[in-house]
């Protein structure tokens, strides 16, 4: 049985469940069986300086954090006597990560996770988050328990020559009002200058600039189209607020192609025409949704709910003060209407796999009660997102995480799904 994330429960986004932990209980790696029973107590024999049982387990605990330091939710973490699965350079496929047979767990919305019954000697440990991976090996003391240092479960923030560190492959579009790079920035990928800007150089994912301003972009946002195979070298592209290329009907099919195949659409604000283009039968704009920049609406702020437990308990975890229930978005511009909850059939997540559901997860409750302010859904292999606020205030920068982004880096990381095999 798989489990997964968004429209399917995942380590990489449990983010659609409560912080649930959960440590397995299959036989080991030696063949014995795996005791799910964790024994919290710090006050062991070989804390104490007693003597200790070689036979005896150990107890693993720690902390996944991104990157800038942020506590990460429902990562995977596991040991393994061999190396993790690989991570495929570009979009394909990921449902799940098999790992029977060995010690595992989510960790909570504050990030904490422990392992249990970990049976003494050397191990690789196996921190993943989507495509975010780090492996570390590990010496598990018997009859201990042993506090990781963070830097071990840390996300990466560059892919490391050893292929012990992966981080996704993402393209953003480069634009002056809202500007995903800059919050990649404040996930700990690249470099904040002390406006709150993305230092140019200092990035490990692509840019693409239609104006020709962007020192360190690789070319246009055409150039992106220039092939599928262009496309789908991606996991996740970011398509913030005013599109920078006219669609046409080729662009369309690549699109849906590259999110039936794996990947993942990001769009924000003025950029509606992403996910309104390739799938029209999802999200109702308002007014007429087949214009460009559909749902228009100009610019507004407004105050949200959090429709998610997992994402609440994370929220909180980050940020105590933010109150869920009137929770701030600002500079938003576009206004979704309705949702359709049945479409695309055969190309849904559900059991059946016949509908394609989107996910709201946060609503409106005072410029436009009841109207979705960030929505999700996935295609087959892949997913899309888009919010009506821009992920990154590109007018109005600031080196801190606002609680408008804190939502989005939430979405982020969710949105690649996959998780343990069960």
């Amino acid at each position: 049985m798989r489990i997964s994330a968004l429209v399917t429960v995942s380590a990489a986004a449990a983010l659609a469940i409560s912080g649930c932990q959960h440590v397995g209980a299959a036989d080991g790696p030696d063949g014995g069986d795996a005791d799910s029973d964790t024994d919290t107590d710090s006050d062991t024999d070989s804390e104490s300086g007693g003597l200790t049982d070689p036979e005896l387990p150990g107890t693993l605990r720690g902390i996944v954090t991104a990157a800038s330091g942020f506590p990460v939710p429902y990562a995977l973490v596991y040991v393994t006597e061999g190396g993790a699965a690989p991570i495929e350079d570009g979009a394909y496929c990921y449902e799940c990560d098999d790992i029977s047979g060995l010690r595992w767990t989510l960790s909570e919305a504050d990030g904490s996770w422990e392992i249990g019954d970990v049976p003494a000697g050397a191990w690789n440990l196996v921190t993943r988050q989507g495509f975010f991976r780090r492996q570390r090996e590990i010496e598990v003391v018997p009859d201990a328990v042993i506090d990781v240092p963070a830097e071990l479960t840390q996300l990466p923030s560059e892919n490391g020559a050893d292929g012990l560190d992966r981080i996704p492959n993402y393209a953003v579009l480069l634009n002056i009002h809202d500007k995903p790079e800059d919050l990649l920035a404040k996930m700990g990928l690249g470099e904040l200058d002390g406006e709150g800007h993305l230092q140019p150089g200092t990035e490990p994912f692509d840019l693409y600039d239609d104006d020709a301003t962007g020192t360190s972009a690789v070319g246009p946002s055409s150039s992106l189209f220039e092939s599928q195979e262009a496309l789908s070298h991606y996991h996740m592209v970011f398509f913030p607020d005013i599109c920078h290329t006219l669609f046409a009907d080729e662009q369309t099919a690549m699109l849906q192609t590259y999110v039936s195949g794996g990947g993942a659409i990001c769009a924000s604000g003025w950029a509606s025409q992403w996910v309104e283009q390739p799938f029209p039968e999802i999200v109702e704009f308002n007014g007429d949704d087949d214009l460009y920049n559909a749902g228009d609406v100009g610019e507004w702020d407004s105050l949200g709910a959090l429709t998610d437990t997992g994402m609440g308990e994370w929220i909180e975890a980050v940020c105590p003060s933010c109150d869920q229930e009137s929770f701030p978005f600002e500079n938003g511009w576009t206004l979704i209407d309705s949702l359709t909850e049945g479409a695309y059939a055969g190309h849904g997540a559900e059991e059946d796999g016949t509908l394609v559901v989107p996910r709201v997860w946060a609503t409106d409750v005072s410029e436009y009660p009841e109207h979705p302010l960030a929505v999700t859904w996935q295609y087959d292999c892949g997913r899309a997102m888009y919010t009506t606020y821009p992920g990154s205030d590109g007018l109005d920068p600031t080196p801190e995480i606002r609680p408008q982004e804190w939502v989005t880096i939430y979405l982020i990381l969710a949105l690649p799904g996959g998780g343990p095999c069960e």
